[in-house]
Formats: structure tokens, C-alpha cells, sequence
């Protein structure tokens, strides 16, 4: 039997529809298929587009801006990440930003604009007030010698948060970018203006000026740790090349001449290098402006004290307790070796990652740990005030 339309093949007793046929009922429905195919890809990536920029759009709420590299990705201009001079009296905040910079871009941003300080800034009013550093000290905020800011740099005001609290050390993590060191702990907190200059040094030098060659009133003198985040021997001659325009108000250390002994002239600022730090480089240089942030497995160099001031762990690598529960009298031990180990030399410690409680700052005080670090500064510093502070003896030189 043969459907009408249909043409025979030639084939005996057997007809079969013709190709051309059954080419002419598929390729319509191949081509609606293609195109379908087309258009959910086109979807897709105009979903992954607005993904992206809702991406970027978050990342600038809760910082204040987009990253550095947010404009560029999004095909505008490159935006000069130069930070402006902050001017005396004003804090880092109020300094200005380049005018080409996008809106919103960060704290240095010209007046007038309307931008959020940093994550944990509040209120209706987004912008930051510029408030002078106090120069008086308040007996509630004496110098607390163990008091280390951790990642300060996430603090509503960087650095003065910590040292109005009578914190002795503050922490900075940086990146290398452009020649620029930006202050962040991730690439994407990059914020234009939000440099170690802008944030620390030039702020420690005005201080330094407004209390006579001071920064804390009492005299007493504060810590830097610069975490390098990446790029270890670059990022560090850039810090170094940074810190020796600093030189009035930050340590360094001379080789002795004519003696292995090296000289050092003290100044408010003493800085420590971390992260990815260059040690031998440090150790091979005649005029430095920072030691080294060393590890348990420097315990018994013999480095000295100006290069090695610092002796820095992991607490949870180190200790399963976490400051619940009755500490184990095997790893009190522990931890008491360690605290005689280091102050024999000569060295300061302290613990990265231990958890922010109250019952584990008491042992590691108890202990004689040198530095507790801490995200929450008005918790630990109402500890440490409320109790004779330190109870641990501190190594001589320190």
C-alpha cells in the first residue's frame, strides 16, 4: 500500500517515504531546537552577568565600595588607587581620594560623598565624622601591654579603635597591587584608598606629632604586625622602601661596625613582618625596619631579639582545648614550656586562631603569654582592666 504523496523506491513488493520527505518534516523542528538551544544559553549568560554585578553590589554594601578591579572587569576606566595625604589633625577617613575614583569608593572618599567607613560602620548617615585622635588617656583606657588587635583593620576606625583602648599591638594584612600596599585580608576587600599608609603610618606619625614623639600618652610604644598576604619578597621591599619613609616614627636596627652586634635606635612604632615573610632577606640586611614574626620552629635560634622579637602559633594546632571545660593539666604543661621557652630568649608570644572567651584569656595570662588577640576590643579590654594586667612576667627588652 502506497500513502498518497508518497513515492516508491523501486524496491519490489516494499515503499518506503521518500528522503526528501522526511527531511522536509525534520529540519523545521531541528532548527526551533538549535534556537531554543540559543536562547537558553543567551539566558544563561545574562543570569551569570546579573549574578556577577548583584556579586559586586554586595561586596560594595557591606565594605563601603567594589573591589579595586570591579570597574575594570565591567569595562570602565582604570581608577587610580593613589591614597591622598591625610592632613594633620583628621583622621584617615576624612582623607581624600582621587576624583576620578567611581562613587562610593571608599573611606577616603572626597566631601560630600556619601560612603560607609568600613563593614561595621552603622547609622542612618553613612558617613564617617572626623574625629581627632584623643591625647589624653582615660583611667578606664590605661595601657594594656598584652592587648593585640587582630585584623584591625576591620575595627569601625582602623588603629584608633585599638590604641583609644591602650591596645599595644595592632595587626594590618597586605597585598602588593600597582605598586600600592592595600590593607585588606582577602583580594576581593581591596578598596581604593584603604592603604598601610593611609590607615597606619601617616596616622601614627600626626599622633606621634600631636603627643610629642608619642603615641600612647604614657610613652609606651605599639606594635605593627604587617601580615604579608602574597608575593613575600616583593610585597616586603615594598613595606621595607614604606617604612623608611617613616623612619622618625618606626624602630630600625643597624649593623654594629667593626662588631656582629647590631645597634638599635627605638621610636614609638616597632614593626614585625608576618605571613609571607622573606626571613632571610630580613636577615641579610644592614638597616632594617622590621623583625621577624617567628614560628615555634625558631624557638631556639639564635637570632637576636631586635630580628626575632616575636614568636607566633596556631593555637588550635597546638591545643585541643578551646576554653570550655577544665583545661588539661598535659597541655597547661605544654603551655608553660613553651611561655619559659620563648622568654628565655628573650621573645614575646602569641596565638593566632584561639577563640575569643573569656576563660581562655585568664589561662593564657595566667600562663605568661605575651600578646592575646582579639576581634572584640571593648570585651578584652574590660578583662584585662578589671584585673592587675599582666600577671605573666614579660622577657627582658620588652
Amino acid at each position: 500500500m502506497q500513502f498518497p504523496g508518497s513515492k516508491s523506491l523501486g524496491v519490489s513488493g516494499a515503499h518506503r517515504t521518500c528522503p526528501r520527505e522526511v527531511e522536509g518534516r525534520w529540519l523545521p523542528k531541528l532548527g526551533r531546537m538549535v534556537e531554543r538551544v540559543f536562547v537558553l544559553r543567551s539566558a544563561a549568560w545574562r543570569l551569570l552577568r546579573l549574578s556577577w554585578l548583584s556579586l559586586v553590589a554586595w561586596v560594595g554594601l557591606c565594605g563601603g565600595t567594589g573591589p579595586v578591579w570591579a570597574g575594570k572587569l565591567e569595562g570602565s576606566p582604570a581608577t587610580s588607587t593613589k591614597a591622598a595625604p591625610v592632613a594633620a589633625g583628621a583622621s584617615p577617613a576624612s582623607a581624600s581620594a582621587p576624583h576620578d575614583a567611581p562613587p562610593g569608593a571608599s573611606e577616603n572618599a572626597p566631601v560630600g560623598r556619601d560612603v560607609k567607613s568600613s563593614p561595621q560602620a552603622t547609622g542612618g548617615d553613612n558617613t564617617t565624622p572626623a574625629v581627632p585622635p584623643r591625647t589624653t588617656a582615660r583611667a578606664e583606657d590605661r595601657f594594656l601591654p598584652t592587648a593585640h588587635s587582630h585584623n584591625d583593620y576591620h575595627r569601625q576606625r582602623p588603629l584608633r579603635d585599638a590604641l583609644e583602648r591602650g591596645f599595644a599591638s595592632v595587626e594590618a594584612d597586605v597585598f602588593l597591587r600597582e605598586g600600592e600596599l592595600y590593607v585588606a585580608h582577602w583580594q576581593l576587600e581591596i578598596r581604593p584608598g584603604r592603604t598601610l599608609e593611609s590607615l597606619y603610618l601617616a596616622p601614627l606619625r600626626e599622633r606621634s606629632r600631636e603627643l610629642g614623639g608619642r603615641v600612647h600618652p604614657g610613652g609606651e610604644p605599639l606594635w605593627l604586625l604587617i601580615d604579608l598576604k602574597d608575593r613575600g619578597e616583593e610585597t616586603y621591599q615594598a613595606v621595607d622602601a614604606l617604612l623608611a619613609k617613616y623612619a622618625d616614627i618606626v624602630s630600625q636596627t643597624k649593623a654594629g661596625e667593626g662588631t656582629d652586634k647590631p645597634v638599635t635606635t627605638d621610636k614609638p612604632v616597632r614593626v614585625v613582618i608576618s605571613g609571607a615573610c622573606p626571613a632571610e632577606t630580613i636577615r641579610r640586611q644592614t638597616v632594617r625596619y622590621a623583625g621577624i614574626d617567628g614560628r615555634l620552629s625558631d624557638l631556639d635560634r639564635d637570632d637576636p631579639v631586635s630580628l626575632l622579637p616575636w614568636i607566633s602559633a596556631d593555637w588550635k594546632s597546638q591545643f585541643k582545648w578551646r576554653g570550655v571545660g577544665e583545661f588539661p593539666a598535659a597541655e597547661r604543661n605544654r603551655l608553660r614550656e613553651l611561655v619559659e621557652r620563648c622568654h628565655a630568649r628573650g621573645r614575646l608570644l602569641r596565638f593566632w586562631g584561639a577563640p575569643d572567651r573569656e576563660e581562655l584569656w585568664t589561662v593564657l595570662r595566667e600562663a605568661g603569654v605575651d600578646l592575646l588577640g582579639t576581634d572584640d576590643l571593648d570585651r578584652l579590654g574590660r578583662v584585662l582592666r578589671e584585673t592587675s594586667e599582666p600577671i605573666g612576667s614579660r622577657p627582658p627588652g620588652h
